[in-house]
Formats: C-alpha cells, sequence, structure tokens
C-alpha cells in the first residue's frame, strides 16, 4: 500500500508545472555554465581513460566543453524556432521538462560521437558508449538542480502569494476618467491579447461580457494610466482591484478575480509590480 502511494506522490510530483523557459540570453547563459562545468569535471575527475590521452587532458576537456555548448545551444534553437515547442503554461510540466533534457543529452552524445568519429574513426557503435557516458556525466546532476529549481520556485511563490493574499491593494488615485473603446476602465476585468486581437471581459450589468477589438495589448496600457489596470503577462491585463485570490505555483502566480472563472497567470517578470 505504501509502495502505490509513494509511487502515486511521484506521478503526482512529476505532473506539477515546470518553471517557464527563460528568454535565449539567460539560456545562453546556463548552457555556458553547464559546458564549464563539464571541462572542469572531465579536467579533474579524467573519467572515461582521460588520463590516457598523452598529456592533452585538458585540451580534450576543453573541446567536450565546447562541443557541449555547441550542442545546446542548437538543440535549443531547434526546439524553440524549428518545432516551436512551447515551454508554457499547465501542460509544461516536470516530466516533460525531463523529457527535453534527456533530448538534449542525446544530442549533446551524438555531437561528441560524430566529434570522436571524425577525428579518431570510432565506429558506429560508439555512439552508444558515448550515449552512457553523456549520460552519467550529465543525468543525475542536472535533473537534481531541475528538481530544487522547481522546488524553490513553488515554494517562493506560495510565500508571495501567501503574502499577497493578506495585502489589502489600495486603489490608485484617478487623475482623469479613463476607458478603453467606450468600456469605463473600472468596469473592465480583463484584457487578453490573441494575436492582433484584444478580449476585454467587462461588467455589464451582473454579467461579464467579452467585446473582441483589433488593437495591441501595449496600446491598451497606454490608454488605461492611473487606473487600476495592470500588467500582469505578456497576454494579461488585469483589473486588480477585482482580485479575490491569489495563488502559486513553480511557474508564477495564479490570479482568481471576483465573478471570473478563468485563473490569470501572472509571469515571474511582473510579480514585482504586485509586491509594491
Amino acid at each position: 500500500m505504501k509502495i502505490t502511494q509513494q509511487f502515486k506522490s511521484i506521478l503526482s510530483f512529476l505532473k506539477h508545472p515546470y518553471p517557464e523557459a527563460e528568454n535565449m540570453s539567460i539560456y545562453i547563459r546556463s548552457i555556458f555554465i553547464i559546458a564549464v562545468f563539464v571541462t572542469l569535471f572531465l579536467g579533474l575527475i579524467q573519467p572515461f581513460n582521460m588520463d590516457q590521452t598523452n598529456g592533452k587532458v585538458w585540451l580534450f576537456s576543453l573541446i567536450f566543453g565546447a562541443i557541449t555548448f555547441t550542442a545546446g545551444l542548437c538543440y535549443e534553437i531547434m526546439i524553440r524556432y524549428v518545432f516551436r515547442i512551447k515551454k508554457e503554461g499547465k501542460s509544461y510540466t516536470f516530466i516533460r521538462w525531463i523529457i527535453q533534457v534527456i533530448g538534449l543529452l542525446i544530442f549533446i552524445a551524438l555531437f561528441n560521437y560524430l566529434y570522436l568519429a571524425y577525428q579518431f574513426g570510432m565506429p558506429l557503435k560508439g555512439f552508444m558508449y558515448m550515449m552512457y557516458a553523456t549520460f552519467l556525466v550529465g543525468v543525475f546532476p542536472t535533473v537534481f538542480i531541475g528538481t530544487i529549481s522547481l522546488i524553490k520556485s513553488e515554494k517562493r511563490n506560495a510565500e508571495i502569494a501567501a503574502i499577497l493574499n493578506e495585502k489589502t491593494i489600495k486603489p490608485k488615485p484617478v487623475v482623469h476618467e479613463s476607458s478603453l473603446f467606450d468600456i469605463s476602465a473600472d468596469m473592465i476585468w480583463v484584457i487578453e491579447s490573441i494575436q492582433n486581437y484584444v478580449n476585454i471581459y467587462y461588467k455589464n450589468g451582473e454579467s461579464i461580457e467579452k467585446k473582441v477589438e483589433r488593437a495591441t495589448l501595449k496600446s491598451c496600457e497606454d490608454l488605461i494610466e492611473n487606473t487600476d489596470l495592470l500588467r500582469c503577462h505578456r497576454s494579461f491585463i488585469i483589473n486588480t482591484s477585482k482580485i479575490e485570490n491569489v495563488s502559486g505555483n513553480a511557474q508564477g502566480l495564479k490570479l482568481k478575480l471576483v465573478d471570473f472563472e478563468i485563473a490569470v497567470p501572472v509571469s515571474r517578470s511582473y510579480i514585482p509590480l504586485f509586491k509594491v
């Protein structure tokens, strides 16, 4: 019975939302740090007969570090811009992140094999050895770091959500009566960006209605300055005076608004705006 419960707990943890992908510049910095780790690990520990390289341990360590960086960069470009796989939202879970890490390690192993095949004529069966070596070096520390990142993000955002739930958000002083597409700003609950259009959810009598307009979220922001409407995500603007509850997971915060069924996400970059 305990084993079954533990298995269910592991499955549940693997389904937790994983922190959304950073921008490309931050990813490049991360893959560079990984490449430096690989270089130092190979140079200092000297596994896989690295000590038999005729005094060229650090040269080969640098080469494999550079291969790691190049393979990681190519893999991310392929994921982001060729296959356009999104690393965000409810579907981007811890297990999906692990699968992508496994794909990255396979990619690095392939690049390592191609180098050794070109330089030393390694036969095709050597690819399996490179898979073994690459996974041995990379999979456990990477998954461990990913697990710690997930737990820390969940804890941090849950704490922020708890603080915000206790905090009373003070309405901004109204400098002038603002409206957007003939809808009073204080009647707007949510503005959602959908490509070149925006969905404006607003209160009309006792119900929340939706109005679709051709506009960008940035243009809407410029028209609603000095109101309670605040950008919280690249796709959402919300009315802070309508927030009923705040919850948090590894990807950021979720806002529950009064009389509004959909939970609105808050991206990590916008969280500081809600802590002011």
